[in-house]
């Protein structure tokens, strides 16, 4: 086995041009302020190419974020997709059965680490700092990718400027500022036009504009094989996102999103103007501990958790695309000071004026919520608002809201009033979780949410319906995410991701 130990960019490159099969990496800390390419390079089952830390030194790509990068100016436009012509310490492309392990990385714009084409990768136990990316990937051959156990703060400011400081406008760019925040305008995971077969799990992504955001020009369901599809992502933490922890754009097909924890997000689940579905929401948790943006914010301080679809004026089907087939947001827990379902109704004939949200094929069930107390986090924090307003059912096609627990009022008689109300749905007379284990989210010992959820079976995109795994033997299930062996399971569904794993790295992953 080839093993090259590295300084600089150029022994880095050198280390590429000659790597193969077996051959081991160890990246030095110090300045790396040189793209390198891994092109053309194929590992093998059980001995691929491997990036490894030699130290505990950090890695620095030395530059520094800049506003004009990607396109345009940054009052008109949002950055543009990386390409092979930006920097990244490490481009690799065309390249298969790679492990990057243990490196700790920073200061890298627009790019960390950049793929292209390139299949049967991992991400591994890295901790990256800032880039509009830590990882971007395009290509319809790119598939298997493996992340896990990584952590990347966008932002390590020390007071979290782009969480209580910047305005969301300024960070994005356009949307009528200067867009001078728009460096931030990326994600930890982001990609485009790649074929899927993703799995995300155990990172820590925090103070970030985007966490995993995921992108196809084609919004044909029926393409086979289906691209942007077959993701998982679970057991990840997402803190402070100042826009959308995840978000599909365009097409998603079977993604299951289950079992992270949601600290202080914008929007929480984005999926305004995309098609496809099979998609499966079910065992996180959300809270906040602060408000986004501050007091003189113009707007873009409240967020929401399910971010639809929505008409615009002039009309454009990329907003108002939504699902062919069904999706599920069921068992989760959450502590909230922003609605559900939050849409704009202005539709005052001005150019990029909203109206309402809609949706189709949504199936919305067994979830678990309370609003914020005033009294506790002051009115700033925990200011009043509908938990679902502007919301067009009758748009809506074939979804269903019912065995939800929660202490608002407004949200059954809010359904009550459309004639859509939860036969099944249970307002809490009391406290629903108990607070003395902050995050956890265990139930209250008289919780209404206790052993009354429906346990039946959600559809999958081939063979039998999924079953849930009940709250303990007597069959029952709880409402909310947590049941007596810990947060919700289905299963069918996660041995989806366990044949993936098996696929990514059929000999075992890299040690």
């Amino acid at each position: 086995m080839a093993e090259h130990v590295v300084r600089s960019s150029a022994e880095l490159q050198r280390a590429c041009s000659l790597a193969q099969a077996g051959t081991e990496i160890l990246v030095c800390g110090g300045l790396y302020d040189t793209p390198s390419v891994l092109k053309d390079r194929r590992g093998q089952p059980g001995r691929p190419i491997v990036f490894r830390a030699a130290d505990d030194q950090w890695v620095s790509g030395g530059q520094a974020p800049d506003p004009y990068w990607g396109g345009g100016l940054p009052a008109q436009d949002a950055p543009r997709k990386p390409d092979v012509t930006d920097f990244a310490f490490l481009l690799i492309d065309k390249c298969h059965h790679v492990v990057i392990d243990g490196l700790r990385i920073g200061k890298c714009w627009p790019s960390i680490l950049s793929v292209k084409d390139s299949s049967h990768l991992q991400i591994r136990n890295c901790v990256l700092r800032n880039g509009t990316y830590a990882i971007f990937a395009k290509g319809e051959k790119t598939s298997h990718l493996l992340i896990e156990d990584n952590e990347w703060q966008q932002d390590n400011s020390p007071d979290h400027d782009l969480w209580f400081k910047i305005d969301w406008k300024r960070a994005h760019g356009n949307e009528k500022s200067d867009g001078m925040y728009r460096y931030f305008n990326g994600g930890f995971l982001s990609t485009k036009g790649i074929r899927g077969k993703v799995v995300v799990r155990r990172n820590r992504i925090l103070d970030a504009y985007n966490g995993i955001r995921m992108k196809v020009d084609n919004p044909n369901p029926h393409q086979s094989p289906p691209m942007n599809a077959d993701v998982y992502i679970f057991d990840n933490d997402f803190i402070r996102i100042r826009d959308n922890p995840i978000e599909p754009e365009v097409f998603a097909y079977n993604w299951h999103v289950r079992h992270n924890r949601l600290v202080d997000c914008h929007s929480w689940f984005s999926f305004d103007g995309v098609t496809g579905g099979y998609w499966y929401f079910y065992g996180n948790i959300g809270y906040f501990l602060s408000r986004q943006g501050s007091a003189d914010s113009s707007a873009h301080t409240m967020g929401r958790v399910l971010k639809l679809s929505y008409q615009t004026y002039p009309r454009t089907v990329n907003s108002e695309r939504v699902p062919v087939f069904p999706w599920f947001v069921f068992n989760n827990s959450w502590h909230l000071r922003c609605p559900l379902i939050g849409g704009r109704n202005d539709l005052s004939q001005a150019d990029g004026s909203e109206g309402l949200d809609f949706t189709a094929h949504l199936h919305f069930f067994n979830n678990a919520f309370e609003w914020c107390d005033a009294g506790r986090h002051g009115p700033w924090v925990c200011e009043p608002i509908d938990m679902i307003h502007n919301f067009d059912f009758s748009r809506s096609v074939d979804i269903n809201f019912d065995y939800n627990i929660c202490d608002r009022p407004d949200y059954f008689s809010y359904l009550s009033a459309l004639g859509r109300a939860e036969k099944h749905g249970k307002l809490a007379s009391g406290p629903i979780f108990d607070r003395l284990a902050n995050g956890a989210f265990p139930l209250a010992g008289d919780s209404g949410a206790s052993r009354s959820g429906w346990a039946g079976c959600v559809e999958v995109p081939w063979g039998n319906p999924a079953g849930l795994r009940a709250h303990d033997e007597d069959g029952t299930l709880n409402r909310g995410a947590v049941q007596g062996y810990g947060l919700t399971q289905a299963p069918d569904l996660e041995a989806q991701a366990a044949a993936l794993l098996a696929e990514i790295a059929p000999s075992g992953l890299a040690k």
